[in-house]
């Protein structure tokens, strides 16, 4: 599965046991929302930003994100995501397996 739309992440991340908090911006007719995650005892985070631009981007959103976890990070993937850049997908940042 990957994650790809806002509501299916924010569902997958509350059945794993993430705590959400959300922050939402409109400027200019594009809507930035970033949603961080956080899981109670085990210091890990995730961040990821949805970007909403129907007149630039046909998609409703994309991701740009990091994990945070035991004094390491690293970038999710998005749907912008260059095949060099070394990401995990949203899904595995959110089940705890970024780092491993």
């Amino acid at each position: 599965m990957k994650i790809e739309e806002r509501d299916s992440a924010r569902s997958y991340a509350a059945s794993k046991g993430w705590k959400l908090e959300v922050a939402e911006m409109t400027w200019q007719g594009i809507t930035t929302c970033i949603d961080r995650w956080t899981k109670a005892g085990t210091g890990m985070t995730v961040t990821v930003v949805w970007v909403h631009s129907p007149d630039v981007y046909p998609q409703p959103y994309w991701a740009k994100g990091h994990w945070e976890a035991e004094g390491k990070k690293g970038r999710i993937e998005s749907m912008m995501s260059a095949a060099h850049v070394t990401t995990v997908s949203l899904q595995r940042a959110l089940d705890g397996q970024a780092l491993g």
